[in-house]
């Protein structure tokens, strides 16, 4: 099974807590990129080949990580232009054979280890289109919430603004090869955005975990990373 890691992130939320020459999944955290944190991960979950979904100085984290970190096959999907969070999946997907039957898709700057193994096994068992891992945490208004119904199928995205605590989707996917093979989609589009928008069409299935989560957008949650993250690893 192969996983896309969405890096191609200009990180403008916090610009200032990190240097502007490196691009957001780069930011240190403890003398190493955040990336590198995130691909530990994985490897430590069996994956084996990973597509880096790339843009803003993509340079320099292939020159980092190179083709081969971790023991796993290392590969970038480089967008030329921003495409959004779906249109650079829809890219790095283009680039997958078909005989790929299921792919995990990451957010390159949020940490949410969950069992890899235990979410492919849900996704298959359910047979849904996709399936998001999702995290319930005490303040939801940043995120938005996810609607669930006695299924574990997703049947609404709250937009943020939301007060108190929330089912949220944690930025971790599993999707087929072909997901969008069936649909005529723009060139750059929110991925976040066509889920919501076609909820009713596509079978969404969601799993709660309760691993640790953070999403390093903003800066005091990329401080807050410096605290926290080696003792989640």
């Amino acid at each position: 099974m192969k996983a896309i890691v969405l890096a191609g992130g200009l990180g403008t939320r916090i610009q200032g807590a990190i240097s502007q020459d490196i691009p957001k999944p780069m930011a240190p955290v403890h003398g190493k990129p955040f990336l590198e944190y995130l691909l530990k991960y994985l490897s430590q979950n069996g994956m084996t080949h990973i597509i880096l979904s790339v843009g803003h100085k993509y340079q320099k984290i292939r020159d980092y990580f190179g083709s081969y970190f971790y023991g796993m096959e290392i590969a970038y999907s480089v967008e030329k232009d921003p495409l959004g969070t779906g249109g650079a999946i829809k890219f790095a997907l283009d680039s997958i054979s078909d005989s790929e039957r299921h792919v995990l898709v990451l957010n390159g700057d949020t940490y949410f280890p969950v069992k890899i193994r235990k979410f492919i096994d849900h996704h298959v068992q359910v047979g849904s289109d996709i399936s998001l891992a999702l995290n319930r945490i005490d303040d939801q208004s940043r995120y938005g919430s996810i609607e669930l119904d006695q299924n574990n199928r997703i049947r609404a995205f709250i937009e943020k603004g939301g007060v108190g605590s929330g089912l949220i989707n944690g930025g971790i996917y599993i999707l087929h090869q072909n997901f969008f093979s069936k649909t005529d989609v723009p060139g750059a589009f929110s991925f976040e955005e066509y889920l919501s928008d076609n909820v009713d069409a596509l079978h969404i299935s969601g799993m709660q975990f309760d691993d640790y989560f953070i999403d390093m957008g903003v800066p005091e949650d990329y401080e807050k990373i410096q605290n926290e993250l080696l003792s989640q690893i």
